[in-house]
């Protein structure tokens, strides 16, 4: 247990449509159970609304980023949370001052995250980002050769669908990808009581934790919330509707077993990657034929739209991701 007070530098940014805490590692304990316990006190204090904490009570909201400087060739920084504009500002990229190279010791991914010049921001974000009315710093975000985090390649189980069975016996089609993230695609529609938050997040996680066994992360359904409550994650997918901002399809992420108030990037990669596989839930659904190697995809989810674009290839188990593109903002907050 920390003993008191501890004075740790750290920088509160704007991402996209979440918020970060950051971090560089140098400046926290070294030891994994003190620095855990640090970063949770301060982004959920030690009440239930977060009054005595920064989070906000918002998962989009509560995000720590550990930022330190790499050891590997031809990276940068490794970070756990995307931290491009940080790096920069705080001198860690060894660039030409706008492009880093980050590494997730988590995925095992590495990102290409180029600072947008002046300007370079028109035309790509109306609104400010996601509907904020700020945009911040353009940031092109670049996830190279994605897929596979989990190393069991673009679809873990091997099929473009699989059949998954709730507790009430209903069986549900859904594709399970993982390209910047393992998520679970499954139509919203076919959902008992989609309707009704509370029975389709129950749902959602009874999923969950069938994909997780079907995918080898853990042996029985019970031991997924307590073993990898986070992996994979869940996307409820439906058809574009004619007024959803000219959308291609519309979405939602199911993330910490709470509805995710956006949509989360690795979501929007892992989306694209699914909409360029054949047959798969998500390729059935899209607005939009996919008619060559470069394929951008409008994403209508309850913060506004995003539009990931992906470079893929023919490859001999099935398709391939070569690289997914994401723009987001970033502004530096305090």
């Amino acid at each position: 247990m920390i003993a008191g007070p501890m004075l740790v530098p750290c920088v509160v940014m704007r991402g996209g449509t979440t918020r970060g805490f950051f971090f560089q590692t140098k400046d926290l304990p070294i030891k994994a159970e003190l620095r855990d316990e640090a970063l949770f006190s301060v982004i959920a204090g030690s009440d239930s609304c977060q009054a005595d904490g920064l989070g906000g009570n918002d998962l989009v909201l509560s995000k720590v980023a550990l930022i330190s400087p790499s050891k590997r060739p031809g990276i940068d920084i490794d970070v756990v949370f995307a931290a491009a504009l940080y790096s920069i500002q705080e001198g860690l990229s060894a660039g030409d001052g706008r492009l880093v190279r980050i590494f997730n010791p988590d995925s095992k991914t590495v990102v290409e995250a180029r600072i947008l010049p002046e300007g370079a921001n028109a035309g790509l974000v109306k609104d400010g980002c996601d509907g904020l009315p700020r945009t911040g710093v353009g940031v092109e975000v670049a996830f190279i050769e994605p897929d596979s985090t989990i190393g069991r390649g673009l679809l873990p189980t091997g099929g473009r669908a699989d059949i998954l069975t709730l507790e009430d016996g209903r069986e549900i089609e859904v594709t399970i990808v993982d390209s910047g993230a393992v998520y679970v695609f499954v139509r919203e529609a076919d959902m008992p009581d989609h309707g009704r938050p509370e029975e389709l997040l129950k749902a959602a996680e009874r999923l969950r934790s069938l994909a997780a066994v079907r995918i080898g992360i853990v042996a029985a359904p019970e031991d997924a919330r307590r073993v990898t409550p986070n992996v994979p994650k869940v996307a409820f997918v439906s058809p574009a509707t004619d007024g959803t901002a000219d959308a291609d399809i519309q979405a939602r992420i199911v993330s910490s077993q709470s509805f995710h108030g956006a949509y989360a990037v690795t979501g929007a990669i892992a989306t694209i990657a699914a909409a360029v596989i054949p047959d798969s839930v998500v390729n059935r659904l899209v607005r939009k034929p996919v008619t060559d190697s470069f394929f951008s995809c409008r994403i209508a989810h309850p913060g506004g739209v995003i539009e990931p674009r992906v470079k893929w290839r023919a490859a001999a188990d099935g398709i391939a991701i070569e690289r997914a593109y994401i723009f987001r903002t970033a502004r530096r907050l305090m």
